[in-house]
C-alpha cells in the first residue's frame, strides 16, 4: 500500500482528541490511525500515543520527544531522522530501533 498525501494539522488534532477520549474509555472516542500517511516533520512531542497505528507511514523528521508509545505500531514506517528522545512505553525502544 502506498503512502497517502500529507495530512492537515487540524485533522491530526481531531484524531488525537478522539484518541484521548478513547484512552479514557469514552464512547465517542476512537483509536487513532495514521497508517500509510505522510506525516513528514510533524511534532508529536509530549503526546500520549499509546496504541496509535503508524504502520507504513512516512515519519521522516517527526518528533516523538517525551511521548508515551506503548503498543504503538511502526511496522513498515520510514523513521528516517525521527526523534524518539525520552519516550515512554514498554515496547517503545524495540519498536523504533
Amino acid at each position: 500500500m502506498s503512502i497517502q498525501g500529507h495530512i492537515a494539522h487540524d485533522v491530526i488534532e481531531l484524531k488525537l482528541a478522539s484518541h484521548r477520549l478513547w484512552l479514557e474509555g469514552a464512547a465517542e472516542g476512537q483509536p487513532a490511525s495514521f497508517a500509510h500517511t505522510n506525516l513528514f516533520g510533524i511534532d508529536f512531542s509530549g503526546q500520549d500515543l499509546r496504541e496509535v497505528d503508524f504502520g507504513g507511514s512516512g515519519l521522516q523528521g517527526v518528533r516523538f520527544i517525551g511521548c508515551n508509545l506503548t503498543r504503538a505500531i511502526f511496522a513498515g514506517a520510514d523513521l528516517s531522522g525521527a526523534s524518539f528522545r525520552d519516550v515512554r512505553g514498554a515496547h517503545a525502544a524495540s519498536e523504533v530501533e
